[in-house]
């Protein structure tokens, strides 16, 4: 018994242009960019040679016919007439979106005070996040008591926060 699998060798015929459904009922639109062709008796030999639509800058597409190192533009037509096909290949069109409509303003803003509210959230921000860089004052009694119990001397020069610190609870 020989190696390898028989070939199907029933010729198919493909479209140019897939409409297929998609789940909310629109069509998806794919078309056939590419195909590859197997040229032989047995699925385990043969040579493989592929036809690829190359897009121009117009909008308009070229066929080439590639095999090897031998590339010759086709027609469509001649692609189509292919009935060795091998693999399809197909791009998606672009799908239309459906969006709501936005719900309409409450208020009508003029460009610059909706470029002054901008403004005056952004300084809001970075005021935020400023006082949230610079240490609290019960932070800095807390390091100032911590480094009085481990015999430390104080970090802070004013006596009145080393004098009440005294009373605050450190869990150490």
């Amino acid at each position: 018994k020989g190696r390898g699998g028989s070939k199907i060798t029933k010729c198919i015929a493909f479209p140019k242009v897939l409409n297929l459904p998609l789940s909310d009922e629109r069509l998806c639109v794919y078309e056939l960019s590419g195909v590859v062709i197997h040229v032989g008796g047995s699925a385990t030999s043969g040579h493989y040679t592929a036809y690829v639509r190359k897009p121009q800058g117009d909008g308009s597409y070229q066929w080439f016919h590639l095999d090897d190192s031998h590339v010759e533009r086709v027609s469509e037509k001649t692609v189509l007439k292919q009935r060795n096909a091998y693999l399809l290949f197909y791009c998606r069109k672009e799908v239309t979106m459906e969006l709501p409509s936005p719900p309409p303003r409450k208020s009508s803003m003029s460009g610059l005070e909706a470029q002054q509210a901008g403004s005056q959230r952004a300084a809001r921000a970075r005021a935020d996040s400023l006082s949230s860089l610079t240490p609290s004052p019960t932070s800095s009694k807390n390091i100032i008591s911590s480094d009085k119990q481990k015999g430390g001397p104080p970090t802070s020069s004013s006596s009145s926060s080393s004098s009440s610190s005294s009373s605050s609870s450190s869990s150490d």
